[in-house]
């Protein structure tokens, strides 16, 4: 059945109206009551008490925007609205200042590392001191490693 109404493209559109309005001669098809499906546009305001669920349909008499009409049909609706809106604006606050000590700690990564123009000038500086260097006694060569720290803390000082 379903495959005879899905080949018209036009019929998908609506299709939680179409298929009961097509198969309701070869399927029993049994209405819910009214309190199942309230909707303001068939429904009396007597029967909204007792609705279980709530139709915001469109109402061809006033067309509403929906949300108005939630506002004005559901007397829980500002309050949940509220309530989203608070934790949406939470959300996005605690997103943003999770992007802003992102950036931050990037930035001071960037800043503490020697850049690639600062380690091209110290390049040369090592290539006339190794040489010496590697001639003196082993002994000798235990303060070398502060000695080249030194020197790339001092080419961090100097940008690019």
């Amino acid at each position: 059945m379903y495959e005879n109404l899905s080949k018209d493209p036009n019929s998908l559109a609506n299709l939680d109206q179409d298929l009961p309005n097509y198969a309701q001669h070869q399927i029993p098809i049994h209405s819910l009551p009214q309190e199942w499906l309230w909707c303001e546009s068939w429904c009396g305001n007597t029967t909204k008490a007792k609705a279980k669920t709530i139709d915001l349909c469109n109402n061809p008499k006033t067309k509403e925007p929906k949300l108005q009409a939630a506002r004005r049909i559901i007397a829980e609706w500002p309050a949940l609205d509220a309530e989203q809106e608070a934790f949406t604006k939470a959300a996005e606050d605690r997103l943003s200042r999770e992007q802003a000590a992102a950036a931050e700690a990037a930035a001071a990564t960037k800043a503490a590392a020697p850049t690639g123009a600062s380690f091209e000038l110290l390049l040369p500086l090592l290539l006339l001191l190794l040489p010496p260097l590697l001639l003196l006694p082993p002994l000798l060569l235990l303060p070398l490693p502060p000695l080249l720290s030194l020197l790339l803390s001092a080419s961090a000082a100097f940008p690019a």
